[in-house]
């Protein structure tokens, strides 16, 4: 099992004038290495047929986004995301910005908890190799054990996603969840083209927000919100194994 992370906005705790207030974090869950190949080989179909370089949702025109995004809708793979609206949170509880990426990130691995069984990780190197090592391990921590006792997220890796088309795809979920989530619902239509392999898509804090409306609008049904989790350590590691070689 793959899950591939990546996420769309600012870990600013202030929200400066004309920018979004909201900050996602998500990612595809593959079952086998077979579902992660098959997706990759697709997106690397469209950037040699299309050309262009590295699919990232905020800088690509309309007409590639949806070609992306309908390759994503016909993956074997499911895409799961929480979005954070940072002007609901409450004052004072965060000190520094990647704490609250940080509690996000744990926000959703718990959640998805349930669902990850001997699951390796890939996500967009923070810059740093001891950075790498903190957030991965605190993703596995955030996943706990399974009931055999085992760490639901058993390994991880920090790629460059220029890179990892897995990770490029990755942002267009999180592109997409976050446009779907704007209070003018000017642009949902990105979410309703993946809207068949959505999973869990929540808000956090967990209120009555605009996310429900683009569901309804997209007839795409009622929005799935899980209660939270409690976070465990797994004493899983990291290992330098790769599932499978990471070359485009």
């Amino acid at each position: 099992m793959l899950l591939v992370l990546d996420e769309s906005g600012d870990d600013g705790l202030i929200v400066q004038p004309g920018q979004s207030p909201w900050l996602v974090i998500g990612g595809l869950l593959f079952s086998d290495q077979v579902s992660a190949l098959a997706c990759r080989a697709a997106l690397g179909e469209i950037r040699k047929k299309h050309g262009g370089k590295e699919f990232h949702f905020r800088n690509n025109t309309p007409t590639r986004r949806a070609l992306v995004l309908n390759c994503l809708a016909a993956s074997p793979m499911t895409y799961h995301a929480v979005a954070c609206d940072k002007s609901q949170l409450p004052p004072g509880r965060w000190r520094k910005p990647h704490d609250l990426f940080s509690d996000l990130a744990a926000e959703f691995i718990t959640t998805l908890a349930d669902r990850l069984q001997d699951c390796t990780v890939w996500f967009d190197s923070l810059g740093g190799r001891d950075a790498d090592r903190e957030y991965g391990r605190h993703l596995q921590r955030s996943a706990g054990q399974s009931g055999t006792g085992r760490g639901r997220v058993k390994d991880w890796k920090a790629l460059d996603s220029s890179k990892e088309l897995l990770i490029q795809a990755a942002d267009y979920v999180c592109g997409a969840v976050a446009r779907s989530v704007k209070t003018d619902g000017a642009e949902r239509q990105y979410r309703s083209i993946i809207r068949r392999r959505e999973g869990m898509v929540w808000t956090w804090p967990r209120t009555e927000l605009p996310i429900e409306e683009a569901s309804a609008e997209n007839e795409s049904g009622p929005l799935e919100r899980p209660a939270s989790g409690e976070s465990s350590e797994s004493g899983a590691s990291h290992s330098e194994e790769r599932p499978f070689d990471n070359g485009a």
